[in-house]
């Protein structure tokens, strides 16, 4: 993808722009696509193995620099003269451009077997997610656009800016069950083979439930719950979850943040009971 004109474009005609309104409102994440080899480590690129190198500085950047302004824009400003991509000098103006410490991505494309190990993962992210062509813009678990020979399309939002913004901006603003803000990261917790899809369906039941049951008791006037799963645990009949990067948003749309939150039940049944 770092060496595809049209990942070029969707970057810098869509991506890019709608990131800078509304990166508060998005958890991002940028993969890629390619072949992977079931028999070995190796990744296949579609534009040959410097893309890989280009793709593996990219995630490398990415895992150093996790904020997505800082490792999206040093992408987009790789991808904007991608025919040169992997030069020196080329990284290094980015990383500068952009605030990353060349010397620590460096480190990790250097560093044997992490650089192609995250390669790999993204690959196979997705693949898992049925993503085969570059551009593919996702949102919501669900294709929202794709730009691919030269031109958008499956986009049934508009392929604007302005579409997308909008699109992301109404998501936020929904008020979603409680459990839905959770799905990408059970998603990611099931691809990373940390729990098994049964079970992350009754962990996200059970977390909708308690945390229901937590906002009718404590907090009636806010509406939506948002954030990010970290942990969770089920013992002597106790559901615990620890959640990052709690929201909760008020009637009068006033929003209460709040780094971690755990929340506790001592009402539930064991997984798999009735």
């Amino acid at each position: 993808m770092s060496k595809c004109p049209d990942a070029k474009a969707c970057l810098n005609d869509l991506v890019v722009p709608a990131m800078v309104e509304v990166s508060d409102k998005v958890d991002f994440t940028l993969s890629y696509i390619g072949t992977v080899d079931p028999n070995s480590d190796e990744v296949a690129c579609l534009h040959g193995p410097s893309e890989c190198l280009g793709n593996i500085i990219e995630l490398c950047a990415a895992k150093e620099y996790p904020e997505p302004k800082i490792y999206l824009g040093f992408a987009n400003c790789l991808t904007t003269d991608y025919a040169r991509i992997p030069d020196r000098d080329l990284v290094a103006w980015c990383a500068l451009d952009h605030g990353i410490d060349f010397n620590k991505v460096n480190e990790c494309i250097s560093a044997e077997d992490e650089g192609i190990s995250l390669l790999r993962s993204s690959v196979e992210r997705s693949r898992d997610s049925n993503v085969t062509k570059s551009c593919t813009v996702r949102l919501n678990n669900e294709i929202r656009c794709i730009r691919d020979g030269g031109k958008w399309y499956d986009c049934p939002g508009g392929s604007s800016v302005d579409d997308l913004v909008q699109d992301i901006e109404d998501l936020y603003n929904k008020t979603n069950n409680i459990g839905e803000a959770l799905v990408d990261t059970i998603d990611d917790l099931i691809h990373d083979g940390r729990i098994e899809p049964q079970l992350a369906l009754r962990v996200l039941a059970n977390f909708d439930r308690v945390v229901s049951e937590t906002l009718a008791s404590n907090v009636r006037s806010r509406l939506t719950f948002k954030g990010h799963l970290e942990t969770y645990r089920f013992c002597d009949d106790v559901w615990t979850f620890l959640v990052k990067d709690v929201k909760f948003k008020s009637e009068g749309d006033k929003e209460f943040h709040a780094d971690k939150v755990k929340i506790v039940s001592c009402n539930s049944k064991r997984p798999g009971e009735t």
